[in-house]
């Protein structure tokens, strides 16, 4: 089947991503170019403890992640590096079930053989529909 002069004049068009608001409700959900959406009802209203402290080579420690608005089970949490973090590595971990408390067990931790370290972090949940929350910062200093 062949193409349209209206087809052939929109096929550029086509390849532009649309970035847009939607009210439903009150909460606001923003369109973003690899899919996922945010959306002002579903978001982090604290990362505890904001700056997490382990031995480098030591025990994972835990991290709890405080959300609020609508989400659908399984949440997933992501950490990833702010830009200029070095050797800081970034991670997932998903829950299945849980609260509007997520307590990430083994999310903060360090290893090799340097001393001191100091890093930060972007943290966010993305939800089973693929609602993403805004990204908020989270820090971990390493000692050892």
């Amino acid at each position: 089947m062949g193409k349209s002069t209206r087809d052939r004049r929109r096929h550029p068009l086509a390849k532009l991503v649309l970035v847009g608001t939607i009210s439903l409700g009150g909460a606001v959900t923003f369109a973003t170019a690899t899919g996922a959406s945010t959306s002002s009802s579903f978001h982090i209203t604290k990362v505890v403890p904001a700056v997490s402290h382990v031995t480098r080579n030591g025990p994972r420690g835990p991290i709890t992640i405080d959300w609020a608005g609508a989400a659908t089970f399984p949440i997933t949490a992501h950490y990833a590096p702010v830009p200029g973090c070095g050797n800081c590595a970034s991670e997932t971990d998903t829950f299945t079930t849980g609260t509007h408390a997520l307590v990430w067990k083994q999310a903060a931790w360090c290893t090799g053989n340097a001393g001191s370290s100091y890093g930060t972090w972007y943290v966010w949940l993305t939800d089973a529909h693929g609602h993403r929350t805004p990204k908020v910062k989270w820090s971990l200093s390493c000692s050892g």
